[in-house]
């Protein structure tokens, strides 16, 4: 009889994550106030692309230095947040007065749609001379409570 033969499982690769230095370079590039805060709280806090993007106003704990965040399954975690970084969405927020979004799209009337900034990402990314693949996914060796 014939020998039944088990594939060994699939080696999963961790991306490599960019250096502070490439994420800040990268940012530089990024000319929307939205998309590059989006960006900077996505990399400060350990976000996810479709948590950032549908940030709320009431997510921010200014008392405490936190992120209130709803992500995979309606699961609720809290982010740190620095200091510098509540003080940039303050000026961000201060310039676009939405009442419901941290990071509205063009019309004030949605979040910020996730393809467009992957798009900004992707190009901002090209212009930085980053040649290898990358996403704008947080880094690799955070974890995550859920």
């Amino acid at each position: 009889m014939g020998e039944k033969r088990l594939a060994s499982p699939r080696q999963k690769r961790l991306p490599e994550s960019l250096s502070e230095d490439q994420v800040r370079h990268l940012l530089g590039f990024i000319r929307n106030p939205v998309h590059k805060m989006c960006l900077a709280v996505m990399y400060a806090c350990g976000l996810r692309i479709s948590e950032a993007t549908t940030l709320e106003i009431g997510a921010i704990d200014r008392a405490n230095l936190v992120l209130r965040i709803v992500g995979k399954g309606n699961k609720e975690r809290l982010a740190p947040l620095p200091q510098p970084v509540l003080d940039e969405l303050g000026c961000l927020w201060r310039s676009h007065h939405n009442r419901r979004w941290l990071f509205p799209n063009h019309r004030g009337d949605a979040p910020l749609n996730p393809r467009v900034l992957v798009r900004t990402f992707a190009a901002a990314a090209a212009a930085a001379g980053i040649r290898r693949d990358v996403t704008p996914i947080p880094c690799a060796t955070r974890t995550r409570p859920d």
